[in-house]
């Protein structure tokens, strides 16, 4: 969706990466103009490429790899100097997980495999020499989400 936003709007040199063939297969169906964009990665293995992108844009990865560090040096490795990433990722700094962490639609379905505060995100972020800047926060009845704005220390 966000690669064929981006050629919508005139961007032509992107690339999505996703880890999931049957999501890059069938975004490659619905969206048949960007379809050699997308393809099959794993952002949190062996990454070659260095300071490649202009603009990274990790939505909602982070709480989804069992390696959040290896992602994060990662996305720091193909930014490019001046580039900049938008990062957005569920927290755990709501009432609603603390009063009833089981009940949260995010946990135990499997799915979401490391949990953030927006501090432990933060730091993560830190850890890794990335300047961060907290630009926004989604809450809605179930969950809390943090938007950061990234750029390289």
């Amino acid at each position: 969706i966000f690669v064929n936003g981006m050629y919508e709007k005139g961007f032509t040199d992107i690339v999505g990466y996703d880890v999931n063939r049957m999501s890059v297969d069938r975004g490659k169906e619905v969206y048949k103009n960007v379809a050699d964009k997308l393809v099959v990665k794993d952002v949190s293995g062996f990454i070659e490429e260095e300071e490649k992108y202009d603009v990274i844009l990790a939505s909602d990865i982070i709480s989804y790899v069992g390696s959040p560090n290896d992602t994060i040096a990662n996305i720091s490795k193909l930014l490019k100097q001046d580039g900049v990433c938008y990062l957005n990722s569920i927290i755990i700094d709501s009432d609603k997980f603390e009063q009833d962490p089981r009940g949260w639609p995010p946990v135990g379905n499997g799915e979401h495999v490391t949990l953030f505060t927006s501090d432990g995100l933060k730091k993560l972020l830190d850890d890794n020499g990335l300047v961060s800047e907290k630009y926004g926060e989604w809450d809605n009845d179930d969950e809390q989400m943090i938007f950061w704005k990234i750029k390289k220390g």
